[in-house]
């Protein structure tokens, strides 16, 4: 990475991790940051299947399986990369949580913004609230010190692609099922 990108990346980082920080955000962005995570995307889908009476079986089966190419992707980037986490890099940023691999891309970042296309296409009142949480969530993990902005920026570029793909997917799978005749 150029001596311009990565001033600019610990830069940013600084900004959130250090120039913003507060108690009350200490508390906070560890909840934020946590929409990234299979304990509420477990509970996501549960919630979808039940309340959904149309469509909930089918909207919580692609949040599944939006969860585990999020994640597959994530971890075989992580394994390609092998990107220091900032807090290695640089010892002066606090830390806030764990991490575990490498830091890029954030995981966190494709999967909330994955799901915020794939939920955003079912339920269309709620998306300004799903990208708000992709917002928030990027945020959290420069906050917490575990990613840089250009991890955060790769994992919502990805997260797009692969909440894409799963929209166009199921389009493919519905127009078969409809014998070609699509909805």
């Amino acid at each position: 990475m150029n001596n311009l990108l990565r001033s600019l990346d610990k830069s940013i980082l600084d900004f959130f991790n250090k120039n913003i920080s507060n108690p009350f955000s200490d508390f906070l962005f560890p909840l934020i940051t946590r929409a990234g995570e299979i304990v509420v995307v477990l509970p996501l889908c549960l919630l979808i299947f039940i309340l959904d009476k149309k469509n909930g079986k089918r909207t919580a089966g692609l949040v599944a399986v939006t969860y585990l190419l999020s994640r597959a992707a994530a971890l075989i980037l992580k394994i390609i990369t092998q990107r220091p986490r900032p807090f290695l890099v640089y010892p002066d940023l606090r830390v806030l949580g764990t991490a575990t691999f490498s830091s890029f891309p954030s995981g966190h970042a494709i999967l909330v913004t994955a799901l915020a296309l794939v939920l955003g296409s079912k339920y269309e009142k709620w998306q300004w609230l799903l990208w708000i949480a992709v917002v928030w969530v990027a945020i959290s993990r420069m906050y917490m010190g575990l990613h840089y902005p250009t991890d955060v920026a790769a994992g919502i570029l990805m997260g797009l692609a692969i909440g894409y793909a799963v929209n166009s997917l199921e389009k493919v799978y519905e127009k078969g099922r409809m014998g070609g005749q699509g909805k």
